[in-house]
């Protein structure tokens, strides 16, 4: 059941990543053709910086411990 989750909650973040890397260079193109500048797009970027800072540090409660035994099924180098 973990694995699933896993593999979910990887979908997820990298159906919002590739989004998000799609969508901002057209964002910053309309954003700098309407003003003249390069301002709000690089302070859009940094506000989305500190917000994915806070999350990190609010959202992540402990590291994730790796048992050897796990990780000796898949080890294919011996």
């Amino acid at each position: 059941m973990t694995g699933s989750r896993v593999a979910s909650l990887g979908s997820i973040q990298n159906f919002g990543g590739y989004f998000a890397g799609s969508l901002s260079p057209w964002l910053t193109g309309v954003l700098v053709t309407t003003t003249g500048s390069y301002l709000i797009p690089f302070v859009l970027g940094a506000v989305v910086a500190v917000i994915a800072g806070i999350a990190y540090l609010l959202l992540l409660r402990a590291p994730i411990r790796v048992d050897s035994a796990a990780t000796e099924i898949g080890d294919t180098s011996s």
